[in-house]
């Protein structure tokens, strides 16, 4: 089977808070088309972090960015981290993930994207493309708004192998 080395997911995701009884990764979700619209036996356009997990095999991608609201927030368990909509791409085999903390705005996470790959083009490792470009939206922010919020550039998490020579051959 031909698995992608990176996959790039632009959407709209979410997690819900609700009481601890409910499993986190039923909790998480990213949007599909078809999400406001649902057909009988089609689904309903919505991938939900535990459908993930039997529904999508990542084993061999290297990379997933997880460009929506909040795919990095989740629930810490003590001594298990945090679980999440990230945390499921993870189960289901992926080494490295970009995920938000929080509502990214759309127009400043599709510019440090576009800049994350440039900087991993031009043979940066991982986690340095990540902080490269969020020092660039830094200084992007102050010379046109004089305005560096972290909204903007602070929202994007990396977790997994970062380093390029760490990745299993």
């Amino acid at each position: 089977m031909v698995r992608p080395s990176a996959l790039v997911l632009s959407s709209h995701a979410f997690f819900l808070d609700r009481p601890a009884e409910s499993d986190i990764l039923s909790r998480c979700g990213i949007a599909f088309a078809g999400a406001n619209q649902y057909e009988a036996n089609k689904g309903n356009g919505i991938l939900f972090g535990i459908e993930l997990l039997d529904r999508i095999d990542l084993r061999g991608t290297d990379l997933v960015v997880l460009s929506a609201c909040q795919t990095a927030k989740g629930e810490v368990h003590n001594g298990k981290g945090s679980k999440s909509l990230q945390f499921a791409f993870q189960l289901a085999g992926a080494r490295t993930l970009v995920g938000s903390l929080w509502d990214v705005p759309d127009q400043a996470t599709a510019l440090l994207t576009i800049d994350f790959f440039k900087n991993l083009a031009d043979g940066q490792d991982k986690a340095a493309a990540l902080c490269k470009a969020q020092r660039e939206m830094i200084n992007y922010r102050r010379s046109l708004f004089q305005d560096d919020h972290p909204v903007y550039w602070a929202g994007l998490s990396l977790t997994g192998l970062w380093r390029t020579d760490a990745a299993p051959k």
